[in-house]
């Protein structure tokens, strides 16, 4: 994955493509590399607040652009990939 990171000024990010689908339909396409925190600091911070265990998942990042007016309801399936 060396060929896939990328440097910056708050640490080591990842250049990973994600698409976000809710119900089946894409809603949005982004990278790993634009969130506002590295993986690693997102790590940090959930396992301040409780034990992370071998297959947590961990999601960050807005599902859907909050103008475009998706609400999720209940029975909804998200698929992030």
């Amino acid at each position: 994955m060396e060929e896939g990171l990328v440097e910056s000024a708050d640490g080591r990010r990842f250049k990973l493509p994600a698409v976000d689908r809710i119900n089946g339909v894409e809603r949005r396409r982004g990278d790993v590399e634009d969130l506002p925190y590295t993986l690693d600091k997102m790590i940090s911070a959930a396992s301040e607040s409780c034990p992370l265990r071998t297959g947590d998942i961990i999601c960050a990042g807005p599902i859907t652009d909050p103008g475009d007016g998706i609400l999720l309801s209940s029975g909804d399936e998200i698929q992030i990939a």
